[in-house]
């Protein structure tokens, strides 16, 4: 599966999104979460440096929708200091 460009994103965000193996995304998420329970978009992003932070952010928020990660009902501080779900397996 491909990241998904809005259609009236310019040409250049088509293309990036294109370029965008989603499937590898997810998975390596995943991966953290078997190393770590739980985790914010932020920590992700930090575990996960070699990749852009929306599309880390996408990909988690693709495998909310699929059931695969929850909400804990925990909160912690972002990087900048706002208060971010703090997410597990399912």
């Amino acid at each position: 599966m491909t990241a998904l460009a809005r259609l009236f994103d310019p040409d250049t965000s088509q293309a990036a999104a294109a370029s965008v193996n989603s499937a590898a995304a997810e998975a390596a998420i995943l991966e953290q979460f078997d190393l770590f329970a739980y985790l914010t978009d932020d920590e992700l992003c930090a575990v996960l440096d070699d990749a852009y932070p929306p599309t880390v952010k996408s990909a988690r928020s693709r495998l909310t929708k699929a059931g695969l990660l929850v909400d804990t009902g925990l909160r912690r501080p972002s990087n900048r200091g706002r208060q971010m779900i703090v997410w597990k397996r399912a």
